[in-house]
């Protein structure tokens, strides 16, 4: 069975992370291990923003951005193939829907 992939909303900055983001997304977030993010570093400081506790080490990111060749992204769903589920994040907003960077690299 297929894993899902999820896109998953990141704020523009600050604390007041769950006055825009649903409690529902972010609990999910906080189960995924397998991520495609724009940028590691800001990912993964937004996944210690949702949880000062999150298991950064035990995940796997991979950067999909400007600099990605387009070969690599095929690889980069394997995960998904396998079963587990994903997160796509981009460094603001949300991939491919309300993403100021779209034009770069998630579309």
């Amino acid at each position: 069975m297929a894993g899902n992939i999820y896109l998953i909303p990141v704020t523009l900055g600050g604390d007041d992370f769950l006055k825009v983001i649903p409690e529902k997304v972010i609990n999910l977030t906080r189960l995924l291990r397998h991520f495609i993010v724009e940028d590691i570093r800001s990912a993964r400081r937004f996944l210690r923003l949702i949880d000062k506790g999150f298991p950064i080490d035990d995940s796997i990111f991979l950067e999909l951005n400007e600099h990605t060749g387009e070969s690599e992204v095929y690889d980069y769903l394997e995960p998904a193939l396998k079963g587990y589920d994903i997160g796509i994040m981009s460094e603001a907003g949300l991939p491919g829907i309300a993403d100021p960077g779209a034009g770069e690299c998630l579309v």
